[in-house]
C-alpha cells in the first residue's frame, strides 16, 4: 500500500495543465484543443513564443499562431516541461542526480515518445505527455527518501536497487506512485497507464500497451543519448520486446533520438539550474 505522504507530496497542477492532463486522449478532445487550452496560460504562452522563435518555426505573433506552428506534443511538451521544472527540487540525491539531469531526462523521454508515436501512427499527445511525466514519481518519493536517507544509502551499499527501495520504504516504486498521483489529478486513463506500466511494459491492459512500449523505449533512448545519469541507469537498458512490438525501424529509432538534442536545444534555458550547495551533495553522494 502506497504511504498516503507520498500520494500527497506534490501540489495540485496549475489549472491549464490539470486541463491538458484530464483532455490528454480523450477522444472528444481534440489534441489541436488541448494546445491550444495551454497557449492561452499567461506563462506557458510566453514559452512558446520563445520556443517558436528558437525552432525558427516562422515568426508567430501570438502563442496560439506559436502552437499552430509547433505542434500539438510540442506544445504540450512545453508546458508540462515548465510545470516540471518548477516542481523539481535542486538535487534528487537519493537517486544519484541534480535537478537538471533529471529534468533534462524527462524532456528527452517526452520529445523521443513523440517522435516514436508519429512513425508508429499513435497518439503523439498522449505520447509527448506520458513521456514526460514518467518519472512524476520520484518527485512524489523524494521527501520520505530524504527522512530515510541513511537507510537507502546502506541498502544501496548493499546492492539492492532504487526500485526495490522504493518499495521497501513507501510501498510502491516510482512508475506506480506516479500513475497514482496522476490519477488523483483526474489524469487520462491513457496517461495513467503508460506511466504506471512503463517499465514493464508486456504487463500493462492490451488497449493501451502501445503507449507504455512508447515511454519505455523513449526512457531508454533519452539515456542512451546521455539525458539521464540515475543510480543504476547505466546498468538498465530497453526492452527489445517493447521495439518489435511497435515495429521500430532503426530509422525511426534513430530520428526519436535525435528529437531529444533537438529538444533540449529548444527549452534548456527553462530547466532548473545547479545550485552550489546542490553541486557539493552530489559530488559527495558521488563517491
Amino acid at each position: 500500500m502506497i504511504l498516503d505522504s507520498v500520494l500527497h507530496a506534490l501540489e495540485q497542477p496549475p489549472a491549464a495543465i490539470g486541463a491538458a492532463l484530464a483532455a490528454v486522449g480523450d477522444p472528444h478532445h481534440g489534441a489541436e484543443l488541448v494546445a491550444t487550452a495551454l497557449a492561452h496560460d499567461g506563462s506557458i504562452g510566453r514559452d512558446l513564443l520563445r520556443v517558436g522563435a528558437v525552432a525558427r518555426a516562422g515568426s508567430p505573433a501570438t502563442p496560439s499562431q506559436a502552437a499552430g506552428l509547433l505542434g500539438p506534443g510540442t506544445v504540450v511538451g512545453v508546458g508540462l516541461a515548465r510545470w516540471l521544472a518548477r516542481m523539481t527540487p535542486p538535487h534528487m540525491w537519493h537517486f544519484g542526480e541534480l535537478a537538471a539531469t533529471f529534468w533534462q531526462h524527462c524532456v528527452a523521454a517526452g520529445a523521443a515518445a513523440a517522435a516514436i508515436a508519429s512513425d508508429a501512427g499513435l497518439d503523439v499527445v498522449v505520447a509527448s505527455a506520458a513521456g514526460t511525466l514518467h518519472d512524476l514519481g520520484k518527485l512524489a518519493l523524494a521527501p520520505e527518501l530524504a527522512q530515510q536517507r541513511r537507510r537507502v544509502a546502506r541498502w544501496l551499499e548493499e546492492g539492492v536497487s532504487m526500485r526495490q527501495i522504493e518499495v521497501r520504504l513507501c510501498g510502491a516504486d516510482h512508475a506506480v506512485v506516479g500513475a497514482a498521483v496522476l490519477d488523483g489529478w483526474k489524469a487520462s486513463p491513457s496517461l495513467v497507464e503508460a506511466v504506471h506500466w512503463h517499465h514493464v511494459p508486456e504487463r500493462a491492459p492490451a488497449t493501451l500497451r502501445p503507449y507504455a512500449d512508447v515511454v519505455h523505449v523513449a526512457s531508454a533512448l533519452a539515456r542512451a543519448v546521455g539525458f539521464g545519469s540515475d543510480l543504476h541507469g547505466l546498468h538498465r537498458g530497453g526492452d527489445p520486446a517493447a521495439t518489435r512490438r511497435l515495429g521500430l525501424s532503426a530509422a525511426t529509432l534513430e530520428r526519436a533520438a535525435a528529437s531529444t538534442i533537438d529538444a533540449i536545444a529548444a527549452i534548456e534555458w527553462m530547466g532548473p539550474r545547479p545550485t552550489r550547495r546542490s553541486m557539493r551533495i552530489h559530488a559527495v553522494s558521488a563517491v
